[in-house]
């Protein structure tokens, strides 16, 4: 990765960009006048903080309406172009703002900046991120462990990073008026390394490295991951430097995030997942190309295996344990003895292409952070907060821009972009021309602007490159740590939940598992015109989330794990011609989408994460006879399809992530006493089956895969059964089918479709008790 002089711009905020795609389903804003599904006020952040778990020692300050406060007993200090402002910050308010949908915070001018609320993610660990950006391009990408914060905040061209050390937390403001004149990166070695071709292994070389690395594409899923899997370790120079083990910890988790947001920036379909974080005790003070091939176990001018370094060998025992497909070491930054501000290996170099048969073993980088003084020159140098994404790119066959790559990378167009004016930007992979040049958070891509400006050409899209790479590279190592991928599971717990809302009172309560016994009630929604239109990760976070509509004022909002109290706030549609048809994960980021059909006019659009602004155009269907009737992954690629039934001619057909141009054949069914009545993977194969019920006589069917020619028999039931909600209720793998008599309030649910494995539910003799899914 490039070094920069210190103070050289990067602008990490999502100033000006846009896409080029729209749609029709939120021209409207939402009803200032409208109520939430909720009774009662919005909780304080205090009480919010208590929904998260105890109360921690840093960023404890009590919500007052906004994030920082500036001041306290420690001093301002400054180092080059960059002033260090000591802060003292709310945890409360941002967890608040993910209820208010607002942000608030002042700059170290003292002006105002106000962002608008568009997502969070949650960590096992405990850290969490809330992410945020306003039309105008201001944003805020913040990172909250229990004892630092980490993050990135933007105003127009204007960045500040938010930073802890062992004395608390900072905002850090750049002075562009002592920005360095020479480009901040000095000409010295590559931050790369090429690994061997394919085939130019010896024999003995490549026993030697599948012995270190055992399960090197041992064992992989076919089914396609919808995240890559990264091992983040961290030297104990670190750690020191940020305080705490729980610090660095943060530190590398928002690294992850600004990465992932950069992705999404983007338009890369695919996210990095932390699996693990450990610290490693290996010094700062040597050369990163050293370090790397220590890593490794490979030296890249011999091209010999070698030993690793003991020092490595916890993380790389980590990998195999997590299931890691991508390992990075991070460390304190040093010059001149490291070099440079990263090195990784640049797969697929030259167009060679990427397997993990022979590029798993290679899976390694090394990152540098912070700021030094070089001895050699005295100038101050410091590592982008992207050095992360940057070197991780490589590793997925990504070259710089095109004037500085010494090397092509997987694809002819696998290179990063600058403008050729010296005020204008460079991407992520790019180098700057010079100091005028500002990094802009995305990958290139031409069909993304930032600024209103294209960032980057038909020869340089990293993005196009990447949506190919990533998906391999998904399965260097087999999946370890579960992907909670369980349809309607808001506990999280890896079964399936469903939802109980009573059409009178308006009370609303979840049964977990499917069991009365384990109930959890969520807030009563007494004004009916509020509907529960279907749940799903909208948030990432491996949990359910509840979707609401107004069917009256058209809000809609979501209820993160159920809880009212977290709520997030989505564009509205007035227009009650629009409606959710489907929430599932359409591009395969392991994040779910909201998929919209409007009944008059036949327009569709998908809003990934339920975000408007990032909408997925979907090519309309004018003829309304045709149906959205499920949702599922019907190939296995991990992301999900739709499923349509012709309501006149009974003519079936699936489209594969949502693109009419990648159309699945479904035989047609022309008795339309026939209805789909659930989506699910009944066998427990990785794909989704079709269940079919005849509402004249009662017969039951299951279609594997969606294929008519691969029939589960089915018990047929009295037509007073209805089925109610599909879902893996018990943790088996396997969708059940949960039926409720519409006459006498009866449950039950049948495993994995078998009327023989049924197992009986309480019953709910109130018939105005509706189930949701």
């Amino acid at each position: 990765m490039r070094k920069h002089l210190l103070g050289l711009m990067l602008v990490a905020g999502l100033a000006g960009c846009t896409s080029e795609s729209d749609s029709d389903p939120a021209a409207a804003a939402v009803p200032k006048t409208a109520d939430s599904p909720a009774s009662g006020s919005l909780p304080t952040g205090e009480s919010l903080a208590a929904l998260r778990g105890s109360p921690t020692s840093f960023a404890s300050l009590p919500d007052r309406g906004e994030l920082l406060s500036y001041g306290g007993a420690r001093k301002s200090r400054q180092s080059g172009a960059y002033t260090y402002h000591p802060v003292a910050l709310s945890e409360a308010h941002a967890l608040n703002a993910i209820g208010s949908g607002e942000l608030v915070l002042a700059t170290p001018d003292g002006e105002p900046v106000k962002i608008k609320y568009e997502r969070h993610e949650e960590q096992p660990d405990g850290n969490w991120t809330w992410i945020g950006r306003n039309a105008d391009g201001s944003s805020a990408i913040l990172t909250f462990g229990e004892k630092a914060v980490f993050g990135m905040i933007s105003r127009g061209d204007d960045y500040y990073r938010v930073r802890t050390d062992r004395t608390g937390a900072w905002v850090v403001e750049t002075d562009r008026s002592l920005l360095a004149s020479s480009g901040g990166r000095r000409e010295k070695g590559e931050d790369f390394l090429l690994p061997p071709e394919a085939g130019a292994l010896t024999a003995a070389a490549a026993r030697h490295l599948s012995k270190a690395s055992p399960s090197v594409a041992a064992n992989v899923s076919t089914k396609a991951a919808a995240m890559v899997d990264v091992l983040v370790g961290y030297s104990s120079g670190l750690a020191s430097v940020y305080g705490s083990q729980s610090a660095a910890a943060t530190f590398v988790t928002s690294l992850v995030a600004l990465t992932n947001s950069a992705y999404a920036n983007s338009g890369v379909n695919m996210r990095l997942r932390a699996v693990h974080t450990l610290q490693v005790n290996y010094a700062d003070n040597s050369d990163n190309q050293e370090a790397l091939q220590q890593l490794t176990g490979y030296n890249a001018d011999t091209q010999q295996p070698i030993t690793p370094n003991s020092a490595f060998n916890a993380l790389r025992e980590a990998r195999e344990e997590y299931g890691a497909d991508l390992v990075a070491f991070v460390r304190r930054y040093r010059e001149p003895e490291q070099d440079g501000c990263g090195i990784a290996w640049l797969l697929g170099m030259n167009g060679s292409g990427i397997s993990a048969a022979n590029d798993a073993a290679f899976g390694y980088a090394v990152v540098s952070d912070g700021e030094d003084r070089d001895e050699s020159d005295n100038n101050t140098y410091f590592c982008s907060d992207f050095s992360l994404a940057h070197e991780l790119g490589h590793l997925m066959g990504q070259a710089h821009n095109e004037e500085d790559a010494a090397d092509a990378g997987a694809h002819e167009y696998s290179y990063g972009y600058r403008e050729a004016s010296a005020t204008g930007f460079h991407t992520i992979m790019a180098y700057p021309s010079g100091a005028s040049q500002i990094e802009a958070p995305h990958f290139a891509n031409p069909s993304v602007k930032y600024v209103n400006r294209p960032t980057g050409t038909a020869m340089e899209d990293n993005a196009r490159s990447m949506n190919q790479t990533m998906p391999v590279i998904a399965n260097f190592r087999a999946t370890v740590v579960p992907l909670s991928d369980v349809r309607s599971d808001i506990d999280g717990d890896g079964k399936a939940d469903i939802i109980f809302r009573h059409t009178g009172n308006g009370k609303n309560v979840i049964w977990k598992s499917a069991n009365r016994a384990t109930q959890e009630a969520m807030v009563t929604t007494t004004d009916q015109a509020w509907t529960i239109v279907g749940t799903g990760d909208i948030n990432g976070d491996g949990k359910a989330d509840v979707v609401w509509r107004n069917t009256v004022t058209g809000q809609n909002l979501v209820w993160p794990g159920g809880k009212r109290q977290q709520q997030q706030n989505l564009v509205g549609v007035t227009d009650q011609n629009w409606k959710i048809v489907g929430i599932g994960d359409f591009n395969g980021d392991g994040i779910d989408d909201l998929l919209w059909r409007n009944y008059s006019t036949g327009a569709n659009a998908i809003w990934p994460s339920g975000q408007r602004a990032q909408q997925q155009a979907v090519d309309g269907v004018t003829n309304t006879n045709w149906k959205v009737v499920g949702v599922g992954d019907f190939d296995s690629d991990g992301r999900e399809d739709i499923l349509w039934r012709e309501a006149v001619t009974g003519l079936n057909v699936i489209w594969r992530a949502g693109r009419q141009n990648s159309q699945m054949s479904v035989t047609g069914v022309t008795d339309t006493n026939w209805a789909v009545v659930g989506v699910g993977d009944f066998d427990g194969n990785g794909v989704d089956d079709i269940l079919w019920r005849n509402a004249s006589t009662g017969a039951n069917v299951i279609w594997k895969s969606g294929d008519r020619g691969q029939q589960q028999a089915v018990a047929a039931v009295n037509r007073n059964w209805f089925v109610a909600a599909v879902g893996d209720f018990n943790g088996d793998g396997r969708a059940d089918i949960f039926w409720r008599n519409s006459v006498n309030g009866e449950n039950v649910y049948w495993r994995s479709g078998e009327r023989s494995t049924q197992q009986w539910v309480a019953p709910v003799e109130d018939l105005s008790w509706k189930v949701f899914y």
